[in-house]
């Protein structure tokens, strides 16, 4: 990490940082990374240890950064504070197309949150929620966010326990006509729930 902030004015626009073990002490010299790439737009930091401050500091960039376009958080566990801040920084960012968070155990709260989020975000046009402890409740407060987003083609909520949700995620997808690749596979759902 070090040796990437020493190089000032390169043109890193693509960064894959993950599996490296890297924890909260980390995200400020990430962040720092985040700020002096001017034209960083791919960036993966995940299976990695971050925890909640962490997370706030690296939300805080992601919020104000303008060229990041494809955000990778997965298998980085997240509880509900660092849901909250990077809900946050979602509903603010006008730049990120792709969020990958499959696998951070966010559960209903965390669905409920990024919910809000993806409501009122206008740029997010892929989103990746799979294994994430979701189950019916969650499914349905997100839903609700789908419904009045206009930016979001793929969504891929795999591995959650959706089960009598299907259909109101579907029918969220009916209403969003952005919306134009589900994958709710391993959720449990009922297959007629899923009949357009």
């Amino acid at each position: 990490m070090g040796a990437l902030m020493e190089v000032e004015g390169v043109p890193i626009e693509w960064l894959n940082l993950s599996e490296n073990s890297l924890s909260d002490h980390a995200a400020a010299d990430v962040s720092a990374v985040i700020d002096s790439c001017r034209s960083l737009t791919v960036l993966d930091i995940s299976r990695n240890a971050f925890m909640t401050n962490g997370l706030r500091i690296i939300s805080e960039e992601v919020m104000k950064n303008q060229t990041l376009k494809h955000l990778n958080l997965s298998h980085i566990h997240m509880n509900i504070e660092s849901i909250e801040y990077l809900s946050n920084a979602l509903a603010r960012n006008v730049s990120l197309r792709t969020l990958d968070m499959y696998g951070c155990n966010m559960g209903n709260p965390g669905a409920t949150r990024l919910g809000a989020a993806i409501a009122v975000n206008s740029s997010l046009t892929s989103l990746d929620m799979g294994t994430n402890a979701i189950a019916e409740e969650g499914f349905q407060l997100f839903a609700d966010g789908l419904q009045v987003n206009s930016s979001v083609a793929v969504l891929r909520m795999w591995g959650n326990a959706m089960h009598g949700a299907s259909s109101r995620v579907v029918n969220a997808m009916l209403q969003n006509d952005s919306v134009t690749e589900l994958d709710v596979a391993g959720c449990g759902g009922d297959p007629r729930d899923l009949a357009i």
